[in-house]
């Protein structure tokens, strides 16, 4: 109850010495225009650190915008007094239309290897394969790009390890092979913004139902669950099963948007017989086609997937709603392949939902709610809500809250929150946060999150109610030195408890150099062993050089029984390589990028994993890498 009053006080009897131009940052809305030139001008100024300039540079190629000046805070961590002075050289005006030429043809081109992994053990030199596998044991993956005037072509073949290039049993063609024609406006004024015809994604207010792309659902740091999503846009990824595919339409009026989708693919999927439930199951979408139990479930789905959505953006606010119907049965009907006493029960759902995130004054708030409607299921059980609100005290400090509530009956084929899954969790959950500027270079981060799980679908396989709290300290002695540290608790069934810890430095040695070492550190208290990690990173990429590499190298130890720990790792030219550690060992992970004619570029990655087990082993894998890009 003390707790309660004094929250209450805090935002009852608090004097607002809130930011005073919270309001002009996000009002500015004109996206924030980079360039080389421009990035290593501020660093010869000193406005920003080499490391900053590295970081803009790889958010702005890999297609991201920055959409007001509070958003350019939160990735460059600064103050925004230091903003405001570097926020002229920062923006620019866009570019004139260009007039094109019959010639004017521009050719976007990769290629990408992976080699098969190699086993060194004390006697023997071996090719990792398993006999199961029908495909030879390198991953390949080939895109193409033609872009003229406002039209663009792709399209792209890849297979994983393990699987055949060509398969030649129904359904017949590559493992995996999309392409798309897209239109995209030159001016803001036009009514068609966006027009694609085949493989794309859609990323709709904060995931919750509809976000064809990966990424971190659930996070405790509300701003980093606070989403920024990107629309509609062309794909052309690796993933098989995140994505969609066929006709989508983007039309502007002023300051109103509405969205068109349709979308109709073949997906992996298991009949009901190999998972014991009559319903439709769509949690088999690893996308992997290398034995022959894996190649007879390949396509073996149909997914439709038709919405209509209307959105708006006003200075401070942005708020939409959408209508979704998803439909998804077996290729086949389940008498072809087994005699069963229920025939199979196709997934058949329609959703309404709306979201909206803005400032007013001092408070920041986002939130999205969806009712997925089902024949004789009420609307409470069918429901599910992510709500969030921000509030800044002062410009040092700042609380938040973010409530999420799951129905067991709320379904979505794509959301960012819940998976690529069918069943519900009947999930209940409130995260606490704060936020405090101690000084100008130090900072503490304090949340925590409780969670609970009321109606479980399968009682064994989550626990009923859990919570976790974790504390974020750091300094930051420069421009170029930055620690951190992180202190996570979480009460673990009958009475146990387990502790992680993580701590970081970033070093930037020079305008071209950087450092990086962390490590993590996990202990339960029912084990008498810790789990244990140390990873050193070293980068060269000096801003206008055609030579850029980075080496990584960790040492981990994970007992039996001891917590799991993982790597989360962003190689140049690569991206981003998340693995799960186990045992004892150390692993190194190098990239090369050379670029040669101003575009194309060649890249070359290594990985070296040393496990010592009872019998030492050592697993290679090379990749190689040619990009030209549009």
């Amino acid at each position: 109850m003390k707790i309660v009053q004094t929250i209450l006080f805090v935002f009852l009897f608090l004097e607002f010495r809130a930011q005073n131009n919270l309001a002009l940052l996000f009002a500015e809305t004109e996206p924030i225009s980079l360039a080389l030139t421009e990035l290593e001008q501020l660093v010869f100024l000193e406005l920003i650190s080499p490391s900053d300039a590295q970081l803009l540079k790889h958010f702005f190629e890999h297609g991201a915008s920055v959409s007001n000046l509070y958003q350019l805070q939160g990735l460059l961590q600064k103050d925004l007094e230091d903003l405001q002075k570097i926020l002229p050289l920062l923006k620019a005006q866009a570019p004139p239309r260009k007039t094109f030429k019959r010639s004017d043809v521009l050719l976007g081109y990769e290629l990408t290897l992976h080699s098969p992994q190699l086993m060194f053990t004390p006697d023997r030199l071996s090719i990792r394969r398993d006999t199961s596998f029908l495909g030879p044991a390198f991953a390949m993956q080939q895109r193409c790009t033609v872009t003229w005037q406002n039209w663009c072509a792709g399209g792209q073949v890849s297979k994983d390890a393990g699987e055949p290039i060509w398969h030649g049993a129904s359904p017949i063609g590559f493992d995996f092979l999309t392409s798309y024609l897209a239109w995209n406006a030159s001016a803001k004024t036009s009514i068609l913004q966006k027009f694609v015809l085949g493989t794309y994604q859609v990323q709709w207010g904060q995931g919750l139902q509809l976000w064809s792309s990966r990424g971190l659902g659930k996070s405790i740091d509300l701003l980093q669950l606070a989403k920024n999503p990107m629309g509609l846009k062309p794909y052309q990824g690796r993933d098989e099963q995140r994505y969609l595919q066929g006709l989508a339409a983007s039309i502007q009026l002023g300051s109103h948007q509405l969205t068109l989708i349709a979308s109709l693919k073949y997906i992996d999927a298991k009949p009901p017989t190999d998972t014991l439930q009559e319903e439709f199951n769509l949690t088999f979408t690893n996308g992997l086609h290398r034995s022959a139990s894996e190649i007879a479930k390949r396509k073996q789905g149909f997914e439709q997937i038709y919405g209509l959505a209307y959105s708006r953006r006003t200075a401070l606010w942005q708020f939409g709603a959408l209508a979704l119907y998803q439909n998804a049965q077996l290729r086949k009907s389940i008498n072809d392949t087994v005699a069963v006493v229920n025939a199979l029960k196709a997934e058949s759902l329609f959703s309404m939902g709306a979201y909206a995130q803005g400032t007013w004054r001092q408070f920041y708030f986002y939130g999205e709610s969806v009712l997925a409607l089902q024949n004789g299921v009420s609307i409470t059980s069918s429901h599910a809500s992510n709500l969030a609100l921000i509030y800044y005290l002062d410009q040092s400090l700042e609380l938040g809250m973010h409530l999420r509530s799951y129905g067991p009956n709320y379904r979505a084929f794509y959301a960012n929150p819940i998976g690529n899954s069918t069943l519900g969790a009947n999930e209940r959950a409130c995260i606490f946060q704060l936020k405090w500027q101690i000084q100008k270079k130090v900072q503490l981060k304090l949340s925590s999150e409780w969670l609970q799980v009321p109606f479980l679908v399968v009682a064994q396989q989550y626990p009923r109610s859990s919570s976790e709290t974790r504390i974020f300290l750091q300094y930051q002695a420069a421009k170029q030195q930055i620690f951190n540290c992180q202190l996570g608790i979480k009460p673990l069934a009958g009475q146990l408890l387990q502790f992680r810890f993580a701590s970081g430095v970033q070093l930037q040695l020079h305008k071209s150099e950087a450092l990086k070492i962390s490590t993590q550190w996990a202990f339960l208290t029912s084990s008498t062993f810790a789990s244990k990690q140390l990873e050193l990173s070293w980068t060269h990429a000096p801003l206008s050089a055609k030579l850029h590499f980075e080496v990584v190298y960790g040492y981990f130890q994970i007992p039996t029984g001891a917590a799991k720990l993982f790597t989360n790792i962003y190689l140049i030219g690569i991206g981003a390589q998340t693995s799960q550690l186990n045992g004892l060992g150390t692993y190194t992970l190098t990239a090369l990028k050379y670029t040669f004619e101003n575009k194309w570029k060649l890249v070359f990655a290594t990985s070296i994993n040393n496990l010592y087990s009872e019998s030492y082993i050592r697993k290679v894998h090379f990749s190689i890498a040619l990009q030209k890009k549009v």
